[in-house]
């Protein structure tokens, strides 16, 4: 909490990533939308909003939408982009019980010492079936291609370079979860898995990338969705090779939650 709120970024950098997050953003609203679509301007609130892409693409759309975050330097962007951003954690966050449609956690949710914390406050602040949307670098991903790299030799060259696009090769996150593993962290409160999204991690490379470099990242990418639908087609799980999940659930109701905790709901993609 106290590293995130004292990191510190150079203007042209944040204008960058914000220019960057929004375009990848917009690619998620239509998923979202379906999801909302009984909502004609949902609430939501986005943990770890940072420069605010998410933000901008959901006002776009006309949503009422809320950042938190914990950043000085990032919040302090976010307001001169006229996005409300509360400085501080979703625990702490001035949320009323089940005033929510949705919350998002894009990038964060593998950052957390106490996911627990989180999850309580989103359980609390959501409605009953209200959305949440959390995104995880792969834990299965990563160990099966650190496997297979260290049998075989020789595909190094590939894997490397690919986990090394989508943020993984060193793996700096807290925790490497998978769809099973997230799916009982969350059933303790009440939450109820609707859909897996497999992906990429957003585009890295910028304008002053090589060229070289920015074909390597698109068709290392490319590669990876492939191998995903491959898979689909072969024995039907269609996330295992996915760097990157974006999962769905629904907050049930409360006598729903002890029948949650023993299921695993279906698994749905869409494209």
């Amino acid at each position: 909490m106290q590293a995130y709120a004292s990191d510190q970024y150079d203007r042209d950098h944040l204008r960058q990533e914000f220019n960057t997050q929004l375009r990848w953003a917009r690619t998620k609203i239509p998923v979202v939308r379906s999801w909302l679509a009984e909502k004609h301007r949902p609430r939501l609130v986005e943990v770890g909003s940072f420069v605010g892409g998410f933000l901008a693409a959901a006002r776009e759309e006309g949503w009422s939408i809320t950042g938190v975050d914990p950043g000085e330097t990032v919040t302090d962007f976010c307001s001169e982009y006229k996005l409300p951003v509360y400085r501080g954690t979703i625990e702490n966050a001035p949320l009323r019980p089940g005033e929510l449609d949705g919350i998002m956690v894009w990038n964060t949710f593998d950052q957390l010492p106490d996911p627990y914390a989180l999850l309580a406050s989103a359980a609390d602040s959501l409605k009953s079936r209200g959305l949440l949307v959390i995104r995880i670098p792969h834990g299965t991903c990563y160990r099966m291609s650190i496997s297979l790299a260290t049998r075989h030799r020789w595909m190094q060259r590939v894997l490397y370079p690919l986990l090394a696009w989508n943020n993984l090769l060193s793996f700096p996150y807290l925790h490497g979860y998978d769809v099973n593993s997230l799916d009982r962290l969350v059933a303790h409160h009440g939450f109820r898995r609707e859909a897996v999204y497999p992906d990429t991690l957003m585009t890295s490379s910028t304008p002053t990338t090589r060229w070289w470099a920015r074909l390597e990242e698109q068709l290392l990418k490319a590669l990876c969705r492939s191998a995903w639908q491959i898979e689909g087609v072969v024995d039907g799980h269609r996330y295992r090779t996915a760097c990157w999940l974006d999962v769905y659930y629904r907050r049930t109701a409360k006598r729903e939650t002890q029948f949650t905790r023993g299921c695993t709901s279906r698994f749905s993609r869409r494209v």
